[in-house]
C-alpha cells in the first residue's frame, strides 16, 4: 500500500512539475511572442504610413499633370474636328462624367456633338433577339441587311439600324451593300466584325443618306432616323440625349471599366457582352468616316472590352481604341484618333497599355 501511494505521489508530483514548467515556459514564450508580434505590427504600420505618403505624392503629381493638360487641351485640339459632327454611343456601364468631359473636348476641337445614345443591358446579349424583334418589326426592318453578315441576328440588324440612324442614314430594309456583296469584309463569319472602313470615302456606306431622299434623289423607303431612335427608346433599348438623329460623320463609343468579378461565370458573361458590343461597333464603323472606342485604363486589362478588341486580330485591325479616356490626356488622344482617321489614317491603339503610343501622329493643320 505504501509502495502504491509512493507511486501515486510520484506521478502527481511529475505532472505538477510538468504543469508548472508549461505555465512558466508558456509565460516566457508568450511574452517573447507578444514582443515579436508588437515589433511586426509597428514595422507594418510604419511601412503603411510610408506607402500612404507615396500614394499621396503620386496622386498630387497626377492631379497636377491632369490640370496642366486640361488647361492646354483647347490649344492642343483646336481645329482638329472643325466641320465635323460626332455622336456619342455609350455602352452599358460607361461613366457619365467621362462622357460629359469628352463632349466638352470635342466641342473645344471645333466639332459639334449631335447627341448621346446610352445603350441598355440588352445590347450585352448578342443572342437576345427577343428584345430587338419587336421594334424591328414595328419599323419594317426585320430583314434589314447588315454589312459583312449573310444571316444576321436580330441584334445585329438592330445595331445596323441604330448606326444608320445616328449617322443620318435611312435604313432601307430592301437594300444590301451597293456592290451587291455581303460588305467590305468578304466571307466574314456571322460572329466576326466587318473590315475597317476608316479609310473609306465619307460618301461610302449605305446607299441612302437621309430619312427622306437617297443619293439618287429618290425617296428613301426606310424609316426616318428619328423614328428608329424613338422605337428603340420606347422598347427601353436606348436613352437619348440631344438630337442624335440629326446625323454625324464621326462616332465616339464610350466603353465601361472592366468588372471587378473575376469568377469563371463573370469572365464568360464579359466575353458574351463583348460580342454584342462589337456588333454595334462594326455597324457604326461601317457607316461613319471615323470611329474610336475609348474607356478607362481598366478596360484595357483582362476582362475589359478594349483588351478584347486589341487581342483579337480581326477586331484589332478594324477599330481604333484609346484607354485612359477618363483623363485629360486620354480625351486629347481620342480627339486626335478621330481626326487621324478623318485624314485617312489606319486604325490604331493608344494609351498606357501595350499600344501604338500615347496618341496618334498629330494631324496636319494643327498649329503647335
Amino acid at each position: 500500500m505504501i509502495n502504491f501511494r509512493y507511486h501515486v505521489v510520484s506521478i502527481v508530483a511529475v505532472f505538477l512539475a510538468l504543469a508548472l514548467g508549461l505555465i512558466l515556459g508558456g509565460s516566457l514564450l508568450n511574452q517573447a511572442a507578444f514582443e515579436d508580434l508588437s515589433r511586426r505590427v509597428q514595422d507594418l504600420n510604419e511601412e503603411a504610413e510610408e506607402n500612404h505618403e507615396q500614394i499621396n505624392e503620386l496622386t498630387q503629381a497626377q492631379q497636377y499633370r491632369d490640370s496642366v493638360i486640361r488647361e492646354l487641351t483647347p490649344t492642343m485640339v483646336d481645329g482638329t474636328l472643325t466641320g465635323h459632327t460626332t455622336v456619342i454611343v455609350s455602352l452599358p456601364g460607361a461613366d457619365n462624367d467621362t462622357v460629359g468631359a469628352m463632349r466638352s473636348v470635342i466641342e473645344e476641337a471645333g466639332g459639334q456633338v449631335s447627341g448621346t445614345v446610352r445603350l441598355s443591358d440588352a445590347w450585352s446579349d448578342p443572342n437576345g433577339d427577343d428584345a430587338f424583334t419587336g421594334p424591328l418589326d414595328t419599323l419594317g426592318l426585320a430583314d434589314l441587311a447588315v454589312d459583312g453578315q449573310d444571316d444576321p441576328t436580330a441584334q445585329q440588324r438592330a445595331a445596323q439600324a441604330l448606326a444608320d440612324a445616328v449617322t443620318g442614314e435611312a435604313a432601307d430594309p430592301a437594300a444590301g451593300p451597293a456592290d451587291g456583296s455581303a460588305g467590305e469584309a468578304s466571307a466574314a463569319p456571322s460572329d466576326a466584325p466587318p473590315g475597317s472602313t476608316d479609310t473609306a470615302d465619307p460618301q461610302d456606306g449605305p446607299e441612302q443618306t437621309d430619312g427622306a431622299t437617297g443619293t439618287d434623289g429618290t425617296a428613301a423607303t426606310g424609316p426616318a432616323p428619328a423614328d428608329v431612335l424613338e422605337a428603340f427608346a420606347d422598347a427601353d433599348l436606348v436613352d437619348i440625349d440631344g438630337d442624335p438623329a440629326a446625323g454625324a460623320d464621326t462616332v465616339y463609343v464610350a466603353v465601361p471599366p472592366r468588372g471587378a468579378d473575376d469568377s469563371d461565370e463573370a469572365v464568360e458573361q464579359a466575353a458574351t457582352a463583348h460580342q454584342g458590343w462589337i456588333n454595334l461597333a462594326a455597324a457604326v464603323d461601317s457607316d461613319a468616316s471615323a470611329t474610336v472606342l475609348a474607356g478607362p485604363a481598366s478596360a484595357a486589362l483582362e476582362r475589359g472590352f478594349l483588351k478584347a478588341v486589341r487581342d483579337d486580330g480581326d477586331w484589332s485591325n478594324s477599330y481604333s481604341t484609346v484607354d485612359s479616356a477618363d483623363t485629360p490626356a486620354g480625351q486629347v488622344a481620342a480627339v486626335y484618333t478621330l481626326a487621324a482617321e478623318l485624314g485617312g489614317a489606319e486604325s490604331g491603339h493608344y494609351g498606357v497599355d501595350d499600344t501604338d503610343g500615347p496618341l496618334p501622329r498629330i494631324p496636319e493643320g494643327i498649329e503647335q
